[in-house]
Order: structure tokens, then C-alpha cells, then sequence
């Protein structure tokens, strides 16, 4: 199923409205965790992640697959949407999950709309951020404080493109 560029745009910002909602009305306990927790965009986060997606590209353009990731989870800028716009592959697969319902989603990759406005909300709540080797790269994260998401890079023989996106909020 293809989704519209306005469709994808109100869930992406409905979705970090939710967010934003559940961050403000957390109970103390949460807040201080998620003021301390491993938020992904530190200085020793950033090397953790960084060492395990180099490792797990390998031999496959592994600077580019760092690249990737650091922009999708840190970068919220105009060449950051640009960058990505050039790591996507033709459609994204966009998987949104909720308490009772799931929503599986084919995404047009030419829409300018989708990273800029994902990787923003990303970079902002993103903590305990987890490398997969499935042959492809998977990471796996939190969004603080009650939904979780992941991301797939794939390596086309040149570059690494973003080919899913996946989060979930209860």
C-alpha cells in the first residue's frame, strides 16, 4: 500500500505528539531516568554505536553505514535530510504499533518529508540504542519513555540504505 506524503506526515507528527504527551505526564521515577539514561547522541554512546555498526559492516563501506546511522539518530539538519534522501532505498517499509493495532506501510522514498521530520524527533528522545548484525544492520532503541523503535540499513554493493523504520508506543 502506498501512503500519501500528507498521510505519512500527520502519523509521524501524531506519533511524536504521543510521544511528547507520555514524556511530560511520566511519573518522577521515569523522568530521572530518562534524564540519565543512555541517551544515543553522547560522546560515549556515540562510541559504543559507532564500534558495533563498524564491525558489523566490515569490509562493506563501513564509514558510510556509520554515517547513516549517526544521521538517523543524531542529525536533525537541512544536509542531514539530504544525506538521507540519498540513503534510502526506493520505498520504506514503515511499521507503526500500538497496544491493539499494527500498521504496515510502504513509503515512497522521494518524499523530502520523511527523514527530515523522523530524525528530528529521533535525535531528541533516542536512548539505549542496541547494534544487530542480520545481515543487514539493525538498531534497535528506546524512545523515552514508553516506546520503543528500530531502523534496518542495507548495503546495495556501494552505500548503505535505510530500507525499514519501525516503532511502537503502549
Amino acid at each position: 500500500m502506498k501512503i500519501s506524503k500528507s498521510a505519512f506526515l500527520i502519523a509521524i507528527a501524531f506519533f511524536s505528539y504521543s510521544a511528547e504527551i507520555v514524556a511530560e505526564e511520566a511519573p518522577d521515577a521515569v523522568q530521572e531516568y530518562v534524564d540519565t539514561n543512555n541517551y544515543a547522541c553522547t560522546s560515549g554512546e556515540l562510541k559504543r554505536i559507532k564500534a558495533d555498526v563498524i564491525r558489523i559492516a566490515g569490509s562493506r563501506n563501513p564509514d558510510n553505514a556509520w554515517h547513516v546511522v549517526n544521521t538517523m539518530l543524531c542529525r536533525e539538519d537541512e544536509p542531514a535530510r539530504r544525506f538521507m534522501l540519498k540513503h534510502m532505498s526506493k520505498t520504506i517499509t514503515f511499521v507503526q504499533t500500538g497496544l491493539d493495532e499494527s500498521d504496515t506501510q510502504l513509503i515512497d522514498a522521494s518524499s523530502d518529508l520523511l527523514l527530515g521530520k523522523h530524525a528530528l524527533e529521533l535525535s531528541l528522545k533516542v536512548a539505549d540504542v542496541s547494534v544487530e548484525n542480520i545481515g543487514d544492520i539493525a538498531i534497535h532503541y528506546s524512545l523515552i519513555p514508553s516506546c520503543i523503535g528500530s531502523f534496518i540499513i542495507r548495503f546495495n554493493g556501494r552505500a548503505w540504505l535505510l530500507t525499514k523504520i519501525e516503532e511502537g508506543c503502549c
